[in-house]
């Protein structure tokens, strides 16, 4: 009994300070994008709410279940660094995913043809768009030939072999 008490609060304190962490990570990159500079955070504007320690507490839960157990991560160290995480993100988990999806869809070449690239798309988004990819440099689908098949095949799949 002792010994679930003090693991529990472990894994509260460990929550707690993930989610000032992220919180202040969250601040600095506030206040770097303003151009202000980094160093002065002000450590009173830093908030934490229940709400941020939640995410923490289901991933220290989580840790002993498969297939997160395999992994032999300490409960309070999933509820730290979930947290951190969370806070840090701080709501901009949307611009977060589009980031991500552009630039992978760039890097795989299936970019949509009037989308601006990822590097003009960062830097200023005020300034106009540059016109998209370059046509000759991205690959092309060509959906204009008919399948290759075997016209007496009835399933269309004469590549594979049976």
């Amino acid at each position: 009994m002792i010994r679930k008490l003090r693991n529990l609060i472990i894994i509260v304190i460990a929550a707690a300070l993930g989610a000032v962490l992220g919180r202040v990570v969250l601040e600095v990159r506030h206040r770097i994008d303003a151009g202000e500079p980094p160093e002065s955070v002000d450590l009173r504007r830093v908030t934490v709410r229940i709400q941020d320690l939640v995410p923490g507490f289901v991933a220290a839960m989580r840790v002993r279940d498969v297939p997160w157990s395999w992994l032999h991560i300490p409960p309070w160290l999933a509820a730290f660094v979930v947290n951190v995480g969370t806070a840090a993100v701080g709501g901009d988990l949307s611009r977060l995913r589009e980031m991500v999806e552009r630039s992978a869809l760039n890097l795989a070449g299936m970019a949509p043809r009037d989308s601006e690239p990822i590097e003009a798309w960062e830097s200023d988004p005020w300034s106009e768009p540059t016109g998209g990819n370059a046509p000759d440099s991205a690959p092309r689908w060509d959906t204009s030939a008919p399948p290759t098949s075997n016209p007496g095949d009835p399933s269309g799949f004469s590549s594979f072999n049976r």
